[in-house]
């Protein structure tokens, strides 16, 4: 398992890396150690990061030697390098029948950075069939790896912010590339782990020179700016309290701020709203002796809704991206009356559903294959910014669907569009999604009003 970040800089070349390996039983992963690492320096000027099995990274080191000493770098451009590149390592592997997946490929690729015609260059080799990608003009960063679906959306970020959507210098590259694989090893436990590494390419005393780089500097500044960032969230919405963001403790100003700061994440949401007039005084006496009331089956239900749609988004945007379904880990913000165990049980039970058919209501399915094993976690409120994150987003909606309130107020929800998702056009029964249907909530005219702005009444 890895995760390899690179950018083109202004004046060079940075390359990082995770420092974890995974031992294997054919397909089957067993154990997670510290990996030799995983960016190896070639010549005085030549950077290689890869990913995938250790044996073809081995045989791969052994061409780019080959390459360094035939002056390929020199005498060559940037295109007729890495072709040749290409097409002496697949020669190599196919020569000795390699398997190759029909979705996968070879499943082997990497970064490189080389400095060719005395102009720096970095280059993807796409894991699926090893051909290169130069990374040029607008494009000039990526990711790649088992961590790449969490790496990516903050590299993004990472540019837009820190960089300013343009070729970073060197240094600053530094940063932002040790910036997103401590973000990416902290939410991807078991996938990819420390110690991170750098490499850098650039001129030193007129020469160019690809080296190694000590990673203190960089997290002491990641450190700092992750601190400065939140303070600079609080001023904006003038807040002043303690380790954790409570939407229920701002005013109506600061509600609307914090919900406009969200909004321009690289994140998604989903909310699913239960409208409760309806099911006064209603009684299931069946379910009633099937399940104990302190099983709090509708409650599950819900996140059951809510996971159906979450995992549909993660299966389609990871197939679409990636060529496979990718892992969406569920955790769950510590809170007191909830038996979240019980939220496990019940998941198993809708498994077991689906597997025989069972399942009553089936215009939507979880799609159980992008669950990770390890979902269904519990954690403190004031340890995690996702379930603060998630917080704001059900505490905004519910303010804006409770209009019978005196701090009802609409704006700070529908702040949240750019994030929420949509399904052939529509964010109803999707990024927002209100049970029961529309004709049968009952809703008031002021309800409405929220579920109006994300698309509804659905034709039905």
């Amino acid at each position: 398992m890895t995760i390899l970040v690179g950018v083109r800089c202004s004046d060079g070349v940075v390359i990082g890396a995770d420092g974890i390996a995974t031992s294997a039983m054919g397909a089957f992963p067993l154990m997670h150690m510290e990996a030799d690492p995983k960016i190896r320096v070639f010549g005085d000027n030549v950077i290689m990061a890869t990913t995938g099995p250790i044996g073809y990274t081995q045989r791969l080191h052994h061409h780019l030697e080959a390459t360094v000493k035939g002056n390929v770098f020199a005498n060559f451009d940037a295109r007729e390098a890495t072709s040749n590149i290409s097409k002496r390592f697949l020669t190599d592997i196919q020569e000795s029948r390699a398997p190759m997946s029909p979705q996968e490929g070879i499943g082997f690729g990497g970064l490189i950075a080389a400095v060719m015609k005395d102009v720096p260059y970095l280059a993807e080799f796409a894991t699926t069939n090893f051909q290169a990608e130069i990374k040029t003009g607008k494009l000039f960063f990526g990711s790649m790896g088992s961590g790449q679906m969490l790496a990516d959306p903050f590299l993004a970020f990472v540019c837009r912010v820190l960089w300013g959507s343009q070729m970073p210098t060197v240094d600053r590259g530094k940063f932002g590339v040790y910036w997103v694989l401590e973000h990416t090893i902290k939410l991807a436990p078991g996938k990819v782990g420390p110690p991170i590494q750098l490499a850098t390419l650039q001129k030193v005393g007129g020469n160019w020179v690809a080296k190694e780089q000590d990673t203190q500097e960089s997290a002491q500044y990641v450190r700092a700016l992750e601190e400065y960032i939140g303070h600079s969230i609080r001023q904006a919405i003038g807040a002043s309290q303690g380790p954790a963001l409570h939407f229920r403790t701002l005013d109506a100003a600061r509600r609307i701020a914090v919900c406009t700061e969200l909004a321009a994440l690289p994140v998604k949401g989903f909310v699913v709203l239960s409208n409760k007039k309806n099911m006064e005084g209603y009684r299931n006496e069946r379910v009633e002796m099937a399940r104990p009331s302190s099983q709090e089956w509708f409650y599950n239900w819900c996140i059951k809704l809510l996971v159906e749609r979450i995992s549909d988004f993660v299966e389609y945007n990871s197939t679409k991206k990636f060529g496979v379904p990718k892992h969406v880990r569920l955790v769950f913000s510590e809170r007191g009356g909830v038996r979240y165990g019980q939220t496990s049980a019940y998941h198993d039970l809708a498994k077991v559903q689906a597997s025989s058919k069972t399942t009553l209501l089936t215009k939507r399915v979880v799609k159980w294959q992008v669950l990770h094993p390890q979902s269904n976690k519990i954690i403190a409120h004031t340890k995690n910014a996702g379930v603060q994150l998630a917080d704001i987003i059900a505490s905004s909606f519910y303010q804006a669907a409770n209009a019978a309130s005196t701090s009802w107020n609409v704006a700070p929800a529908q702040a949240l569009s750019p994030i929420l998702p949509t399904e052939c056009g529509a964010c109803a029964d999707y990024g927002v999604t209100l049970f029961p249907h529309w004709r049968k909530a009952n809703l008031t005219k002021e309800q409405q009003t929220i579920f109006r702005h994300y698309g509804y009444p659905l034709r039905e």
